[in-house]
């Protein structure tokens, strides 16, 4: 065999043997064998922050966060590992993942300058809750319904 044979055989763990037709032949070792009774290595960076809890049904998987002590699910088919990196990202306290947003920052909106303005300006928009209550109040007053019923109104539309 050639060196480039040799070192392939190694890092793929087949045997090559040689025949007297100079023909090569792989043999699979019983190393794959092993690898085919242990389940599957988990790669997400999930795993290092959570636990798999023991005990729970087939399908129902859950596992316990180290950090917090929250479940979830993490069955493979049902939940994946999605769940715990969003809890990793925006839930936990604790986690070094963690974004924080800044809540002060302001978003955007298009508003027209006058009504019949054809083109819209692009203002910052801060979210009021005490004037939201105050206006969505107003509507209920004006149109004489509950705030159930509001949603097919023209004052639900402003």
């Amino acid at each position: 065999m050639y060196g480039n044979e040799q070192e392939a055989a190694q890092q793929t763990d087949v045997q090559i043997e040689m025949v007297e037709d100079e023909e090569v032949i792989g043999v699979e070792s019983d190393k794959q064998e092993e690898k085919c009774d242990k389940k599957g290595k988990r790669s997400s960076k999930a795993w290092e922050y959570f636990d798999e809890l023991k005990g729970c049904a087939v399908g129902f998987e859950k596992s316990k966060c180290k950090l917090c002590g929250l479940i979830i699910g993490c069955n493979t088919n049902r939940n994946g590992t999605s769940a715990m990196m969003s809890h990793l990202k925006t839930v936990c306290a604790k986690s070094p993942l963690r974004t924080n947003l800044d809540k002060l920052q302001k978003t955007l909106k298009f508003e027209k300058l006058s009504k019949d303005d054809k083109f819209q300006t692009l203002q910052p928009h801060t979210f009021h809750q005490e004037k939201l209550r105050k206006k969505l109040a107003l509507m209920c007053i004006k149109e004489t319904t509950s705030l159930l019923g509001l949603w097919s109104t023209k004052g639900f539309e402003n």
